[in-house]
């Protein structure tokens, strides 16, 4: 759908997030059973469950709104999950591995907020109050889950002179981060 007004806009990036979030929701069960560190598998699962919720919340902005969504395929969320599957076939489970989910991971997290951030601006200026506050709660999620990928990132790259100290240090971290 070509956008041609803010509404139509809306409705088109709305479109995008629903499939997105769909997409999210089958793939990270997958990558929650590759991930070998315990903190990485439960923050997988608890994306997913995040993900179901905000399909649900995109629902109910398209129930109060009035709106038709078209589920079709956002281009850089696909790319994105086809690079972590590629990531997942090709790399032995361990720390690289967890690495590298958490690189995959973060990227949609950004993804993410960039389109959360951009549907609060426009329900704003659309006057979608529903639609505003639903879409502010997904968004404050995802910056939650930028800030413990960020510290995940840094608890799997230890330092050369202790990483086992080093990491069970971090992931103690990200425990009182909660």
């Amino acid at each position: 759908m070509p956008a041609t007004t803010l509404q139509t806009l809306f409705i088109r990036e709305l479109s995008d997030m629903l499939c997105a979030e769909q997409q999210l929701a089958t793939v990270l069960p997958r990558m929650a059973r590759a991930a070998g560190n315990p903190v990485l598998v439960q923050t997988f699962r608890a994306q997913e469950r995040q993900a179901r919720l905000q399909l649900e919340r995109i629902v109910s902005i398209a129930v109060a709104e009035q709106l038709h969504l078209d589920a079709g395929q956002p281009t850089a969320m696909e790319g994105w999950l086809e690079q972590g599957q590629e990531l997942i076939e090709g790399t032995d489970q361990g720390p690289v591995l967890d690495a590298g989910l958490v690189c995959a991971a973060h990227k949609v997290v950004h993804y993410k907020i960039a389109s959360w951030g951009t549907l609060c601006a426009l329900a704003a200026q659309l006057g979608y109050r529903t639609a505003l506050e639903l879409l502010s709660d997904s968004l404050a999620e995802e910056k939650d889950d930028d800030r413990k990928l960020t510290v995940l990132a840094k608890a799997n790259n230890p330092r050369p002179e202790d990483p086992k100290r080093a990491t069970q240090f971090r992931l103690a971290e990200l425990a009182d981060c909660r």
